[in-house]
């Protein structure tokens, strides 16, 4: 902490790393001090060269100002050398206000861990750390919204010097009650802003509940970074899990919107707002505009509804495109004892292969009963094999009870 002055080769914790003969390395550190400088200026290094030897810096952050005229980044104002490498270590883009994390280019992984900082502050970030040397977690739910903090080293920070904690979300309990947690009192974690509803990421499986407070659009904050055209690399929003771990809880948008939700994954599935489900429930949400584009599982709302869950009252008004089981709102219905219901979509889906649905690419399978009841769809439908207005796609214990209008 404190502040950091200086010309050349300034940084927060090293301003020179100089592997000019054998090997040199920082790991398991951070620099939060404010840096300024003019030539070579870091937020933890000032510069690491590796011309003879090897350089290498891991699981480090740095989260303070940084200032300086020539060659400056967020971690390392000037890197050079084949071997001079940066591993598993991040910058406060908000903090550092520094957008690059190296103000040189030619070397190892460049501008690949940024975050923000809110992101600097979830357990997700630092999931490869080593815990015997670092305490990565916040109070979590002893506190309303879920406490998390940055990262600091166990043995080494004073009390006084560690990070103030934060919240994955807008106060409530996640739906827990006193008897579970001390002092909750059964309200639902709130949802404010795209980050806190990207932080349902999270906590996947905690069974926590969720609900929507306000409209998110475009103007919303954290919308450019994280569910526009050009987030995440131009591929947008990231879904609310995914193939390997579903989402379980309650999501309640409590008759609010969500609009403008971009995602460009073509070779990815289970692709949505909420990407895969099981033992979920979500209702009272409206998805306006946007465009979704994915492989198999595609829908607005839902990429893949598993077993024992639910979409209720929602909509959908955007283009969704995909390779199979696409739909307008959810793209496959499965796993037994699921259902859409009193929900509709109304814009236009394609896909390139089989199962393509106005509201449900493909519903039911033999796990057991999944169904459509009270639901339309009025967008135009494209497809090869198994195509419709409503479903695409109905088999094993699937039953669809509802209507289409197409629109051609």
């Amino acid at each position: 902490s404190g502040n950091v002055s200086g010309n050349t080769y300034v940084g927060g914790l090293v301003g020179y790393l100089n592997a000019s003969n054998g090997t040199v390395s920082i790991d398991n550190s951070y620099a939060t001090s404010q840096v300024t400088g003019n030539d070579r200026v870091g937020g933890l290094v000032g510069a690491e060269y590796a011309q003879a030897g090897t350089a290498l810096i891991s699981d480090t952050y740095a989260t303070g100002a940084v200032v300086g005229s020539s060659f400056v980044g967020g971690l390392a104002g000037f890197l050079t050398g084949t071997t001079a490498t940066v591993k598993n270590s991040f910058w406060d883009i908000d903090g550092t206000g520094q957008v690059d994390g190296f103000g040189s280019v030619g070397h190892n992984e460049i501008n690949k861990k940024k975050k923000n900082a809110v992101q600097m502050q979830l357990p997700g970030t630092y999931a490869t750390w080593d815990t015997g040397f670092w305490t990565v977690s916040g109070a979590g739910q002893t506190v309303s919204g879920y406490g998390v903090t940055r990262p600091y080293l166990t043995q080494v920070t004073r009390v006084a010097d560690r990070p103030a904690p934060g919240t994955l979300f807008a106060g409530g309990w996640g739906g827990l009650t006193n008897t579970q947690q001390s002092g909750a009192d059964g309200s639902a974690y709130g949802i404010t802003s795209w980050q806190q509803l990207a932080n349902l990421n999270q906590v996947l499986t905690s069974n926590y509940s969720f609900a929507l407070n306000n409209n998110l659009d475009s103007s919303s904050t954290g919308y450019s970074t994280l569910a526009s055209s050009t987030a995440n690399g131009n591929a947008g929003w990231l879904p609310i899990g995914n193939s390997t771990t579903a989402f379980k809880g309650i999501f309640d948008g409590q008759n609010k919107t969500i609009s403008n939700l971009n995602i460009n994954r073509p070779v990815a599935d289970y692709i949505g707002l909420f990407g895969n489900a099981q033992n979920a429930a979500i209702r009272n949400v409206g998805m306006v505009g946007g465009s979704v584009t994915g492989r198999g599982g595609v829908g607005a709302l839902m990429g893949n509804l598993g077993a024992d869950s639910s979409i209720g009252y929602s909509y959908a008004t955007g283009s969704v495109a995909g390779y199979d089981k696409v739909g307008g709102l959810v793209g496959n219905v499965g796993g037994g004892s699921s259902s859409v219901s009193h929900s509709y979509a109304l814009g236009s889906v394609s896909g390139t292969s089989n199962s393509v649905g106005g509201l449900v690419g493909a519903l039911g399978d033999s796990a057991g009963l999944n169904s459509i009841s009270a639901s339309y769809a009025t967008g135009s439908v494209t497809g090869i094999n198994e195509v419709g207005g409503l479903v695409g796609t109905v088999h094993g214990s699937g039953i669809a009870s509802g209507q289409a209008r197409i629109n051609t």
